[in-house]
């Protein structure tokens, strides 16, 4: 069950580096502690109680997984990468319209690497096409495309209409044209490039890649990559950097190494994913070798929390937050698995929804 997960997606993901962060050219504003023998499994203890939103389902909505969801426009927007799709739904979980325009004709994509809403609009990140395409956020309608010269792994949008971007250099990942030298790279609204942060030399990289950088909740965006042990926090509103926080591990990654492909199964912690922040708490994705463990952070104690090996509310690695809750995303599956280790069971009409291999949104309202 999902106490611990198995970390193949990211040793598939794993493209092995010179060196980790320069941490001593980052100013922190605070610092958060981890000691892993510290942490107790007591994340349920500040879920105040659970609830479910059953997604509408038809041949043109289905998806495999979701890599990426925003809750926009009282809209709940949710992406699938792999078969290149974007389901918009009503808050109630009925299909409002699906972006699924693969191909080379107008208004058509060649590639979903990541999108964004702002007001009105949708984007879409094509990096094949080194373009953003947008439509109508509230109809999916094409509207136009801009061209960009420059490649990014993951964006999202300010409330002032700038947009961010973030991209990590990758070993044997040259670029046909030259790249922004920045992890973070700020734009207009024509995409033009106005500041960077982070940036690298050339012959630098990254350890691994991330599927999401960006998350965002309520005037906050949060960047974070493997480039250092923390995050950054945005204005959403004015695009500047509000606080830099550090994460000390336990064991984290050596500064320097070599090109040692073991160097991830050595027991080192790090964060393999941007953290989901809800009220006054964290969830922090912390991989140490081949496992990875979602963790509760909470900004008043000042401490990290964990899932038990059962429980009636088992926080089960949420994926996005809007106002008091934490989201995730489950199937039938995962949701047999929770119920196995003690998980309050759902109505009848979320278990034959599930059982129907409809997908189902957990909705976690924290304390």
């Amino acid at each position: 069950m999902p106490m611990k997960i198995k970390n193949y997606l990211l040793i598939i993901l794993t493209i092995l580096v010179q060196g980790c962060a320069s941490e001593q050219d980052i100013k922190f504003d605070s610092i958060w502690v981890y000691n892993a023998d510290a942490v107790q499994p007591k994340a349920p203890d500040f879920v105040e109680s659970v609830s479910y939103l059953l997604l509408e389902s038809n041949k043109e909505s289905m998806f495999k997984g979701i890599d990426k969801i925003l809750f926009e426009n009282q809209f709940i927007y949710i992406a699938d990468y792999r078969l290149k799709k974007i389901i918009a739904y009503n808050q109630d979980g009925a299909v409002r319209f699906v972006l699924d325009r693969f191909g080379r004709g107008p208004g058509e994509y060649l590639d979903i690497k990541s999108f964004a809403v702002n007001g009105s609009e949708l984007y879409i990140l094509d990096n094949f096409n080194r373009k953003i395409f947008i439509y109508d956020s509230l109809t999916g309608n094409f509207k136009n495309s801009v061209n960009i010269n420059f490649i990014a792994w993951d964006m999202a949008a300010f409330e002032n209409g700038d947009f961010i971007f973030a991209f990590s250099p990758m070993k044997g990942g040259e670029l046909n044209q030259q790249q922004i030298a920045g992890r973070v790279f700020i734009t207009d609204n024509n995409f033009n490039v106005k500041k960077s942060f982070f940036d690298y030399e050339p012959g630098d990289y990254d350890i691994i890649g991330q599927l999401r950088y960006f998350s965002t909740y309520g005037e906050m965006l949060v960047y974070s990559s493997i480039y250092f042990d923390g995050y950054a926090v945005f204005d959403r509103y004015n695009s500047d950097i509000r606080e830099i926080v550090r994460i000390e591990f336990d064991n984290p990654i050596p500064s320097r190494f070599g090109k040692d492909d073991s160097i991830l199964d050595d027991g080192y912690d790090y964060m393999s994913s941007v953290p989901i922040m809800c009220k006054d708490y964290s969830i922090i994705e912390v991989s140490s070798g081949e496992y990875v463990d979602n963790l509760l952070y909470d900004a008043k104690s000042r401490e990290f929390a964990k899932n038990p090996e059962s429980g009636r509310k088992y926080l089960y690695c949420p994926i996005s937050s809007i106002g008091d809750f934490f989201v995730s995303y489950i199937d039938m599956a995962v949701y047999d698995e929770l119920v196995a280790i003690g998980f309050d069971k759902a109505e009848d009409d979320v278990e034959v929804h599930l059982s129907a291999g409809n997908p189902v949104l957990l909705f976690y309202k924290m304390k």
